[in-house]
């Protein structure tokens, strides 16, 4: 019997690395999309809650993070509105920005997915998202 000496080398670290890297480019793409919805949705005042819209990556829970920036926290009144409400309880109107953002993009979310990721693709298909050969079903 030969003893030929073979040498293995594993290509898992670069697959996973790979994977991550989709991961982590379909997220930034959902964080981009949500991001540029919300500043659209927004109250325009100063100009202050419209540059503070943003959002974070969190590798560790896979996840995209949309939110507000410490200098705007008072958007979260805007977002939720105040105990006392609008004009006549001098409090603030729910006016969400953020939550509409996601809640009505599910379906653009699910595209940029289905992109990035083969499986979700083939569901966007079965629930009638995309026609089999790729195209956005606009019907």
């Amino acid at each position: 019997m030969s003893n030929d000496n073979k040498n293995y080398k594993s290509n898992i670290p670069k697959v996973k690395y790979a994977l991550t890297e989709i991961e982590m480019a379909c997220f930034k793409e959902i964080g981009q999309l949500v991001k540029n919805v919300a500043r659209d949705k927004c109250k325009h005042l100063t100009g202050r809650l419209f540059i503070n819209i943003n959002y974070q990556i969190r590798k560790k829970e896979k996840s995209v993070r949309l939110g507000l920036k410490r200098k705007a926290f008072y958007g979260m009144y805007y977002e939720f509105g105040t105990k006392k409400g609008g004009s006549n309880g001098g409090g603030i109107t729910k006016q969400p920005f953020l939550t509409p953002a996601v809640l009505e993009n599910i379906d653009r979310i699910r595209l940029i997915a289905g992109k990035y990721f083969k499986e979700i693709e083939k569901e966007n298909i079965e629930i009638g998202l995309l026609t089999n050969d790729g195209e956005k079903d606009d019907s």
